[in-house]
């Protein structure tokens, strides 16, 4: 049961933290007051994570992996 919620959230988190990031992207373009309203801190740990997340997707799929 453990080991299922953990995969069920390694997946989610790589499908929503990108759809994330995109909305914010569009609603800093379009200046919308929904973005004033989000805490800056939640905008930025959101794009910290999903940094994290390439760099670990860039690591798996490394030729050069020992």
């Amino acid at each position: 049961m453990i080991s299922t919620i953990i995969i069920i959230g390694y997946v989610f988190a790589i499908v929503v933290n990108p759809l994330v990031n995109i909305f914010y992207l569009f609603m800093l373009i379009r200046k919308k007051p929904l973005l004033q309203r989000l805490p800056k801190w939640l905008v930025l740990a959101n794009f910290i994570f999903l940094l994290l997340q390439l760099q670990y997707l860039l690591f798996l799929n490394d030729t050069f992996h020992y």
